[in-house]
């Protein structure tokens, strides 16, 4: 039957698509682990590089304004604390942002994916159901079809056999028929010399004397 044959060749394509959607999920799935290690590699040795720099920059200004007895002018202590290492600092907190930014952004998408993948799956899934339901569905219809046809040809080998059995008998019949027809002539001649017979044997009797 081409509707199951149809119907079975198309669950084996969505399988063989789950399964490669399965295997692109995982090779996904292995690039966002590196992702994420990467990143919070990346931001722990910026936290610590960044855990240094304010403690040499804090120990600085403490030894200037150890050596600087005359009083500051109003932000020369802030200003001497943050010239040589404004830039720098900042610029690690801007890559300490950024590579975070890049880890959440791997979150989002990997969350994404995996509810795609898992919507494809259970939509995949609820096509087979349908197709194995459409074959069972053909597979009934066929066998009661053959069912069916198993019955008619009961019935057609039996009307058959009816048939030649009438024929027989009409075969038959007709040999009698044809032998009642060829010798009615000759039946006919003997019946009326039996009736003769008859007859004359009752005027015999009748004309004999019984006293």
């Amino acid at each position: 039957n081409k509707a199951i044959e149809d119907a079975q060749a198309e669950i084996a394509d969505i399988k063989k698509a789950i399964l490669e959607a399965g295997q692109n999920r995982e090779g996904e799935n292995a690039e966002y682990q590196e992702t994420i290690n990467n990143q919070r590699k990346t931001q722990e040795l910026l936290q610590k590089a960044l855990s240094a720099l304010n403690k040499v920059y804090g120990k600085k200004t403490t030894l200037l304004q150890h050596k600087h007895t005359q009083p500051q002018p109003a932000g020369f202590e802030k200003k001497k604390k943050n010239a040589g290492g404004t830039g720098v600092v900042s610029l690690i907190e801007q890559l300490i942002g950024d590579s975070k930014e890049v880890e959440q952004e791997a979150k989002d998408s990997e969350r994404q994916a995996q509810s795609d993948y898992e919507s494809f799956v259970s939509d995949s899934n609820d096509s087979i159901d349908k197709l194995k339901k459409q074959i069972t569905d053909r597979e009934e219809e066929k066998s009661e079809a053959d069912e069916e046809m198993t019955l008619t040809n009961q019935d057609i080998k039996a009307t058959q056999g009816d048939l030649d059995h009438l024929a027989s008998v009409r075969s038959d019949l007709h040999k009698e028929c044809d032998f009642t027809l060829k010798n009615f002539d000759a039946r006919q001649k003997a019946r009326k010399g039996e009736l003769e017979g008859l007859a004359s044997a009752k005027s015999i009797l009748a004309g004999a004397d019984l006293s």
